[in-house]
């Protein structure tokens, strides 16, 4: 769906993205490669 300046929801910074829920699994598995090493939650 396009809003009214053309741009796509999904690309449009000014829309806010709200979420319900989240799930958050309990397995964490860093490895020092600087990818999924760190979960934050704000």
């Amino acid at each position: 769906m396009l809003v009214s300046d053309g741009i796509p929801d999904y690309l449009d910074v000014d829309q806010p993205l709200v979420i319900e829920e989240v799930e958050v699994f309990n397995v964490v598995a860093p490895n020092g490669d600087g990818v999924h090493d760190f979960l934050t939650i704000t």
